[in-house]
């Protein structure tokens, strides 16, 4: 479908993907990435990548695959419409992970703050919800914020849009670093610089981040988990 085109600046946020219609575009993104226990520039919010929800009334393999279902459908349909209401666009949804962008596909001038908004809304959602079975959901959150390329990647018969960089691998990195550190939203310091203050964030420190050279700043986004 031919080379990406430029874009602007964007932030992507990583842990839910849902397909995007728009090809191409680069630049800086914020990266959102969410796991349920059942950022040119971007920001990534791992609602972006991997295990945000964790299911405490049981796991999945106590469980029926039609009620793993309904439980993963009523958690999307919690969190899907916080992370658009904040500008940003769901990339991709594996399993109970989930990977989100802002600044692209979509401009967004404010990309890394409403990553952050939005990571902190999808929390205060979640906990007012009942889910099927008694079930009760938390989330994980990791987000960063840095260059990402949005491409459409597959076959003639078979097309998916993605985002593609290291920020994307360390929004997804940083949202597994949660376990570590008792928390339930971190972000990078570039997310927290790119978002500006008003934010509730406390400096934990560098931290190795596999698969990415150097060590990264991480901080605990509004109360530990």
């Amino acid at each position: 479908m031919g080379e990406p085109t430029p874009a602007a600046e964007r932030a992507v946020v990583v842990n839910a993907i849902f397909p995007s219609r728009i090809c191409g575009g680069s630049g800086s993104t914020a990266v959102l990435g969410i796991t349920a226990s059942t950022s040119g520039m971007h920001s990534s919010v791992g609602a972006q990548s991997n295990r945000v929800v964790h299911a405490t009334a049981g796991s999945s393999r106590q469980r029926k695959p039609a009620d793993v279902a309904a439980i993963l459908n009523g958690y999307y349909a919690a969190i899907a419409p916080v992370i658009h209401r904040h500008g940003g666009v769901v990339n991709n949804c594996i399993g109970d992970g989930l990977f989100a962008s802002f600044n692209l596909p979509l401009p967004q001038e404010r990309h890394a703050a409403a990553a952050l908004e939005a990571a902190l809304e999808i929390q205060q959602s979640l906990a007012g919800v009942d889910f099927p079975a008694g079930v009760q959901i938390r989330t994980r959150i990791g987000i960063n914020t840095g260059p990402v390329i949005g491409v459409t990647i597959g076959t003639a018969d078979w097309l998916s849009y993605t985002l593609l960089g290291d920020a994307v691998n360390v929004a997804s990195r940083v949202e597994q670093l949660n376990k570590q550190f008792g928390s339930a939203i971190l972000a990078t310091e570039s997310t927290v610089r790119a978002a500006g203050d008003g934010f509730p964030c406390v400096r934990l420190g560098e931290t190795d981040v596999r698969g990415h050279r150097g060590e990264v700043v991480v901080y605990r986004v509004g109360p530990s988990a």
